[in-house]
């Protein structure tokens, strides 16, 4: 029998360097959109992005997709 992954999530993260560590290596932080379509096409998500990325504090330097599966 075959396996299938059925998508149940899908989660937009955009990662931005907040500051420096104590040894000048960068610090990551990021900001995840959990309430989004399983539908959403990369394109689409990557618009999104580019549109919340000029209200942030810091210039985002990955956007970053999330897909959570079911296996059946």
């Amino acid at each position: 029998m075959a396996v299938t992954a059925d998508m149940v999530k899908k989660s937009l993260i955009l990662e931005y360097v907040v500051g420096t560590d104590d040894e000048g290596k960068d610090v990551i932080g990021s900001q995840r959109f959990s309430k989004i379509k399983t539908t959403a096409t990369d394109d689409a998500l990557n618009a999104v992005a580019q549109a919340i990325s000029p209200v942030l504090k810091n210039p985002v330097l990955y956007t970053k997709k999330q897909e959570d599966s079911v296996l059946a």
